[in-house]
């Protein structure tokens, strides 16, 4: 009789317990069209792999979409020529920074940019790299990131591993030094952390908000070799301030990167700043 009371408690308590994690999850929001005559944008960030430019399904991914404002990682000298040849006509802006360390990166844009500077951080660490876009709602400032991988970083391995997260909001802070608070802000690249990951509650406080979790959570972006996705994250992000309205938010399942394309539109609702 103890026993089935026990049973019978456990299950109470277990149901009840769910019942609270659930409320208290958020629902997913809905994508919705823009606003008519409110200006939107669609910005993506790719890591492309920095040894994939002879891959076509990988060229094919980063203009599949038609995003109006593209970043990418790990681009390489090898990729600059077969992007610029492929995407010519359908990006009239073009920036790039080639490394072979994987800490590449480039812009692609409808709009015009500004390059206001890659950023170095660092010994063994990704640089930034930061433009001012002039889209159709007035001057949006881009920090594109490549934030460090467990197996970078100044110390040793152990300490690498240990101190990640806490060094991504070391380097995230010295990126975002670098930005105006009163022009309207997006963060975007390969965090090498999770949706719940230092950096990205570091943006989170200071009032931004993750894209893709907000319309599909749980999705990932990143694909491991392991046994049913085990290992498969999420951890590239598109991150916005509160000057934008977001309308959706998705992956493309696309490419041959360990890395899948993410996808945001937003809208400009409140006055931007102006032209260039």
């Amino acid at each position: 009789m103890k026993l089935r009371l026990l049973v019978r408690a456990w299950r109470v308590f277990a149901l009840a317990s769910l019942v609270l994690i659930v409320s208290c999850i958020s629902p997913p929001l809905a994508p919705r069209g823009p606003t008519p005559g409110v200006p939107h944008l669609t910005v993506m960030t790719y890591n492309i792999s920095q040894d994939g430019w002879n891959d076509a399904t990988t060229v094919t991914a980063i203009g599949a979409s038609d995003a109006d404002i593209v970043g990418l990682q790990e681009v390489s000298a090898a990729w600059v020529p077969v992007i610029k040849q492929r995407y010519a006509a359908q990006y009239a802006f073009m920036l790039f920074s080639p490394r072979e360390d994987y800490g590449g990166l480039a812009f692609l844009s409808k709009y015009p940019l500004e390059d206001r500077g890659v950023l170095p951080y660092g010994v063994d660490y990704h640089p930034s790299w930061f433009v001012m876009a002039d889209t159709p709602g007035g001057r949006v400032q881009v920090m594109q990131v490549h934030l460090r991988s467990f197996t970078d970083g100044d110390s040793n391995a152990l300490s690498n591993v240990i101190d990640m997260e806490s060094d991504h909001v070391a380097e995230l802070e010295h990126f975002m030094s670098k930005t105006d608070p009163q022009i309207p802000t997006l963060v975007l690249g390969d965090f090498n952390e999770n949706p719940k990951g230092q950096a990205v509650r570091r943006l989170e406080s200071r009032g931004f908000r993750n894209a893709l979790p907000l319309y599909r959570p749980g999705q990932y972006t990143w694909q491991a070799r392991s046994v049913a996705g085990l290992l498969d994250s999420c951890i590239d992000h598109i991150m916005f301030d509160d000057s934008f309205e977001p309308l959706s938010a998705w992956t493309d399942r696309s490419g041959g990167s360990d890395h899948l394309p993410v996808l945001a539109s937003l809208e400009l609702p409140k006055a931007a700043a102006g032209p260039l």
